[in-house]
C-alpha cells in the first residue's frame, strides 16, 4: 500500500485522532496493519481474537518488535488506555473496537486530551452499524481524519471502496478507491471506476 496511502498518512500530525469507520464483513485491520507499518505501536484488542490478530500483523511481515498487543476482556480495564498513551509518547495507538467503551464520553475525552497532549496517533476503529447515529456523530465531531472503508455488491462479487471524507490537515479523498484485499496485503485497484 505505497504512494497515496503512505502521502495520506505521513499528512496526519501525530496527536491525531484517526476514525475507521469499516464494513463489518471486511477484514479491515488489514488496511490498519498497513497504516502501523513500521511504527511503534500499541494494540488493543477488544471482542477479536487476539492470536488472530496477532498472526495476522506477522502475515503481514509487521515487525513484532514495534507492536505491543493488549486485550481487554473486562469494561473496566479502561485506564489502561490512558495510561498507554500516557506512556508513550509519539506512538501509534489502536483501539480494535471501541464499541464496548462508546458510551464512555468520560473517556472518550481523555483519550482526546491524553492523544493530544502526549503527541500520539490513534485510531479508533468502529464497525459501521455498531454505534448508535448520536455517538457516531460525536465521534466523527472530535476525530481529526476519518477513514471509511465499504462494501458493496456488484454482480458476482463484492467490491471494496475506500475514502477518507475528513482530513483535517489536507485535502480529503472524497472520491472512493477501490481497494483490491488478500489475506497480508492490501492495494488501490486503478483498473476500474466505482463511482
Amino acid at each position: 500500500m505505497k504512494g497515496i496511502f503512505n502521502s495520506i498518512i505521513e499528512s496526519i500530525p501525530q496527536g491525531s485522532i484517526v476514525l475507521f469507520d469499516a464494513s463489518s464483513i471486511i477484514t479491515s485491520e488489514i488496511v490498519i496493519n498497513e497504516f502501523i507499518k513500521g511504527k511503534t505501536t500499541i494494540y488493543f484488542v477488544i471482542d477479536r481474537n487476539l492470536d488472530g490478530i496477532k498472526t495476522g500483523m506477522e502475515n503481514m511481515g509487521l515487525d513484532m518488535e514495534l507492536v505491543e498487543i493488549i486485550e481487554l476482556n473486562e469494561i473496566s480495564e479502561k485506564n489502561r488506555i490512558i495510561e498507554a498513551i500516557q506512556k508513550n509518547h509519539d506512538s501509534y495507538i489502536v483501539i480494535d473496537t471501541v464499541i464496548k467503551y462508546i458510551d464512555d464520553l468520560e473517556l472518550i475525552r481523555n483519550i482526546v486530551r491524553h492523544i493530544k497532549k502526549n503527541n500520539n496517533l490513534i485510531f479508533l476503529h468502529v464497525p459501521k452499524g455498531c454505534v448508535d447515529e448520536q455517538r457516531m456523530n460525536y465521534l466523527l465531531y472530535v476525530s481529526d481524519v476519518v477513514f471509511t472503508l465499504d462494501s458493496e455488491r456488484i454482480g458476482d462479487e463484492i467490491v471494496i471502496k475506500f475514502a477518507v471524507p475528513k482530513l483535517r490537515f489536507g485535502i480529503p479523498l472524497m472520491r472512493y478507491m477501490r481497494l483490491v484485499m488478500g489475506a497480508d496485503n492490501v492495494f488501490i485497484d486503478t483498473s476500474r471506476d466505482i463511482s
